[in-house]
C-alpha cells in the first residue's frame, strides 16, 4: 500500500510541460510551425507545487460486520492509515454504526489511535449519512486534495440519500464492499470493489 501511495504522489508532483503556447520558452520541436508563421511555438513548464493530502476513512462496525468482516476491516484500516502517514498524507478515521465516532483525528498519529481503530466491538445499526455530510467541509478545511475510503458491507440506513451525497462530493471516492454482491453504490464511487473477508480487502487495496 505504501509503495502504491508513494508512486501516486510522485506522479502528482512531477513537473509537466505545456506545448503550443504563445509565450514561454521556444519549443525546438515546433520549427515547422514557426516557419509557417505560427505564434504558438513555445512551451511552458508547470510546477504543481506542494499539495496537502488528506485521507478520510469510514469503517463500518455495525452488527452485520461481526467477527471476520470487522476484523478484516479494522486491520485494513490500520494498514491504510500507517501507509498513508508514512508518505505524508494526513488521515482521519471514523467508525460508524448507530452513530458516527471519530477514532483518529488528522493531528493524531496512528500509534495514538491504534487501539480505537482495531477494537473488535460492533455497535448496532449502520448510520453512514451523518459522516458523509461532513466530508466536503473537512476537505475544504484541511487539504488541497482529499481521498474518501469507505469500508462496509454496503447496508447503511438511508441508502439512496447516502448515494446522492457521495455523488455530489468533489473528492476522490473509493468503496470496498465486504461479502455483498449488491451494486447500489457502485456508480457513485470513483473506485468500487467487492471483496471477501478473508484477506480480500488488503489485497484489493
Amino acid at each position: 500500500i505504501e509503495r502504491v501511495l508513494s508512486e501516486y504522489l510522485r506522479n502528482e508532483r512531477k513537473t509537466s510541460t505545456s506545448r503550443g503556447e504563445d509565450f514561454g520558452e521556444f519549443d525546438s520541436g515546433r520549427m515547422i510551425q514557426a516557419d509557417r508563421g505560427s505564434t504558438r511555438v513555445f512551451k511552458r513548464f508547470n510546477d504543481p507545487g506542494e499539495k496537502a493530502y488528506h485521507m478520510v476513512l469510514f469503517m463500518d462496525d455495525s452488527g452485520s460486520m461481526w467477527e471476520d468482516p470487522l476484523r478484516e476491516a479494522a486491520v485494513s484500516t490500520a494498514a491504510l492509515t500507517q501507509a498513508a502517514e508514512s508518505v505524508g498524507i494526513d488521515v482521519t478515521v471514523y467508525r460508524f454504526a448507530k452513530k458516527i465516532r471519530l477514532v483518529k483525528s488528522a493531528d493524531q498519529s496512528y500509534d495514538e489511535a491504534e487501539d480505537a481503530i482495531l477494537e473488535q466491538t460492533t455497535n448496532g445499526g449502520t448510520c453512514l449519512q451523518e459522516g458523509l455530510e461532513q466530508v466536503e467541509s473537512l476537505a475544504e478545511e484541511m487539504a488541497d486534495e482529499t481521498f474518501l475510503f469507505v469500508i462496509t458491507d454496503g447496508k447503511p440506513r438511508n441508502r439512496d440519500t447516502c448515494k446522492e451525497i457521495v455523488q455530489d462530493l468533489s473528492v476522490s471516492k473509493i468503496m470496498l464492499q465486504i461479502n455483498n454482491e449488491d451494486a447500489h453504490f457502485e456508480s457513485a464511487f470513483d473506485g468500487f470493489a467487492r471483496v471477501e473477508e478473508d484477506g480480500g480487502i488488503r489485497s484489493t487495496i
